[in-house]
């Protein structure tokens, strides 16, 4: 190792004639290194040491995570009987400086990454996830010696991107960004799925959180959340509602209202939301639920009315529009993004990702702009934050999804 060598090089420096056993720290000693010493050590003056050789390295084993009192004790013992006190207060001094930055630094995490990585996305280029892990392999590459890529494996609402990530080698060379909905929805939604994202994906860092917004055409007579529920209870079936899937939001917000408030909307499937979205701007629906980024330009143009957004508060891209609290809704079904890596990678690697991540990124003001705010995210706790506090977010994510669906009364075989 290159730090054992340094060691080396400094106690031969510090005047040392005597022939160290092992410049290697802390590898595994030989058998000539390990053979019990003699018990019979020469007396020396210890009285006038405040700490002496033996605490100093004892303390560094500790640090090392070895025991004392074994072979690298034993070693270093039997070194110390042959060079004497001075020169080994000056090799203890080495000795645990230089070991207790190896504790600092494991193996995996000197070394990573030893190739190029790959970023797994399950939405197709362009879309706002797509974009977050841009970014990310962007900061990467300027990390890292060696590169980062986006792969985009599109289909099954990021099952196959999931699944993917979750079969790869744990050593961080295959990571994957991924939404709630398919990391907190999907296992309670489907009935199986291929594998089980909380249990073989360990998250790394949080992005933020996509608000969509409740949108309208502007002919709907309604200009508040209360005003368009008013207008569907009186007219059942009659007030059309685009959605794109069993899976999606507004398909899950629409069987609730059915189920939780008795109020039903005529649902229009589209095959994904950039349709459904289009279709409520040009008046073939008259609600739609988009990134509420996204529409803000159409809102102020007055191309269609915003009436609730699904952020616990008030977006930046529309200030102006009630939170679904405060709008009276009992749910804000609102998606979240963030970064994975398959579980068993080390964590000192799941640690440097995180803070490069979180410094290069989410919190340097100039890259969020560009890579996360500008494709409507919210950055709100635990968004940069730690990967304990993204993983319990996801924890809390999957419950009220949970809840949503058993109400909702939805289920895919």
């Amino acid at each position: 190792m290159a730090l054992a060598a340094l060691a080396l090089s400094a106690l031969q420096s510090a005047g040392s004639r005597c022939k160290i056993l092992s410049a290697q720290c802390p590898a595994a000693l030989n058998q000539r290194q390990t053979a019990a010493i003699d018990r019979t050590r020469e007396k020396r003056q210890e009285g006038e040491l405040l700490v002496t050789p033996e605490k100093i390295v004892n303390g560094a084993l500790r640090t090392m995570g070895h025991r004392t009192g074994g072979p690298l004790e034993q070693a270093f013992s039997h070194t110390q009987r042959r060079c004497g006190m001075k020169r080994m207060v000056r090799f203890a001094v080495v000795f645990s400086t230089l070991c207790g930055a190896l504790a600092w630094v494991p193996a995996s995490a000197q070394s990573y990454p030893s190739r190029p990585g790959r970023i797994l996305v399950g939405t197709p280029t362009g879309g706002p996830v797509d974009i977050l892990a841009r970014g990310t392999v962007h900061v990467l590459g300027q990390v890292f010696a060696q590169p980062f890529v986006v792969e985009n494996r599109v289909g099954a609402d990021s099952m196959i991107a999931g699944e993917a990530c979750a079969r790869s080698a744990p050593d961080g060379h295959v990571l994957c960004a991924i939404d709630s909905l398919g990391v907190a929805l999907n296992p309670v939604i489907r009935a199986k799925m291929a594998y089980d994202p909380y249990k073989e994906l360990s998250p790394i860092v949080h992005y933020g959180y996509i608000g969509s917004a409740f949108l309208v055409h502007p002919s709907v007579p309604a200009n508040s959340m209360r005003e368009l529920l008013d207008l569907a209870r009186a007219n059942p079936g009659s007030i059309t509602f685009g959605s794109w899937g069993i899976a999606s939001g507004p398909n899950l917000y629409i069987e609730w209202f059915k189920n939780a408030k008795s109020i039903v909307f005529h649902n229009i499937t589209y095959k994904a939301a950039s349709q459904a979205y289009p279709a409520m701007l040009a008046g073939e629906i008259q609600v739609a639920f988009y990134s509420a980024g996204a529409a803000a330009g159409a809102v102020r143009a007055g191309k269609a009315k915003a009436l609730a957004v699904t952020l616990s508060r008030r977006s930046s891209h529309l200030p102006d529009v009630p939170t679904w609290a405060e709008a009276g809704l009992d749910i804000g079904l609102v998606t979240s993004v963030g970064l994975y890596a398959p579980a068993g990678t080390p964590q000192e690697i799941i640690q440097r990702l995180n803070r490069e991540i979180a410094n290069g990124l989410i919190n340097n003001l100039e890259m969020r702009k560009k890579f996360i705010t500008s494709q409507g995210l919210e950055v709100d706790p635990p968004a940069g934050g730690s990967p304990e506090e993204f993983a319990a977010a996801m924890l809390v994510e999957r419950e009220k999804w949970a809840n949503v669906v058993k109400v909702a009364k939805l289920k895919i075989e």
